[in-house]
């Protein structure tokens, strides 16, 4: 049961530094203000992590964990063409976009990417299933669907960093229309 706790407290105090971290930014962490604005002590984040490093990558990997799974839990059987399942995945997205900005800064970070890497596997793996779900769904074959899931997910990246939304709709009204125009 005290490990389970621990882990509760742990997942609590990932949660919260991923917010906080996201809040932020990586330059403006401080281990000393993320423990005062989280509650957490010092020596709990030294017990679970041995240096700023450790945390960050933890935090980052919880956070994708988290907000993947939170991205992509639809039902895939009501979606009715490829609009709407943009249309509710950005709102989705646009929840999180701290949060994915931050996960984005570790990503591709020269100190902390490679250290992500087997999650953005899983990730790939993940939406593969994905893919095949939404093809199913909307009766396309997913072979042909796999270039447009690519495309959504650069410009969703291009959102997350750079928060237009007036081109996000142009670039996302673009691929729909590609896939209607295969459709045919």
């Amino acid at each position: 049961m005290r490990a389970k706790s621990s882990l509760h407290i742990r997942n609590k105090f990932l949660k919260m530094s991923c917010e906080h971290m996201s809040e932020f930014g990586l330059e403006q962490t401080s281990l000393r203000e993320l423990c005062k604005n989280t509650g957490i002590s010092s020596g709990s984040l030294y017990y679970w992590f041995n240096n700023k490093d450790e945390l960050i990558i933890a935090a980052a990997e919880f956070g994708f964990d988290n907000i993947s799974s939170r991205i992509f839990d639809c039902n895939f059987d009501d979606i009715k063409n490829i609009k709407d399942f943009f249309d509710a995945n950005m709102s989705r997205i646009k929840k999180f976009q701290n949060q994915l900005r931050f996960i984005y800064q570790v990503a591709t970070s020269p100190m902390y990417g490679d250290k992500l890497r087997a999650k953005v596997e899983v990730f790939n793996s993940d939406c593969e299933k994905y893919t095949q779900k939404l093809a199913n769904s909307l009766n396309y074959p997913a072979d042909e669907l796999k270039p447009f899931i690519y495309m959504y997910i650069d410009t969703v990246l291009d959102f997350i960093i750079w928060n237009n939304e007036e081109k996000t709709r142009t670039q996302l009204d673009c691929i729909y229309n590609l896939i209607e125009s295969r459709n045919k």
